[in-house]
């Protein structure tokens, strides 16, 4: 699980429960010489292309909890505004 913040270190008057997008187009984690996920993500929060991020997020509860159904806590104009949080699973 991957979030970002900035501007938020010392100071009282910004909430540290809220994360920030960071201009990032692109993640990879990498295991042993083995990328996750193998293909670029090229997500851009800034132009609401996130639907990939939402779904990897999503889909981690499902993965996590071996069921088959997703109840995700976060709606996608939430995860996009206060949370835009990436998820990368490694199990597959």
């Amino acid at each position: 699980i991957i979030k970002l913040q900035k501007g938020r270190k010392n100071s009282l008057e910004k909430d540290c429960s809220i994360f920030d997008h960071c201009i990032i187009t692109n993640v990879k984690v990498f295991l042993k010489s083995i990328a996750y996920p193998y293909d670029n993500l090229n997500f851009t929060f800034a132009k609401n292309n996130f639907t990939l991020l939402y779904d990897m997020f999503t889909s981690f509860q499902e993965s996590y909890y071996e069921k088959s159904t997703r109840n995700p806590i976060l709606s996608p104009s939430t995860f996009l505004m206060h949370a835009p949080i990436i998820v990368i699973d490694t199990s597959n």
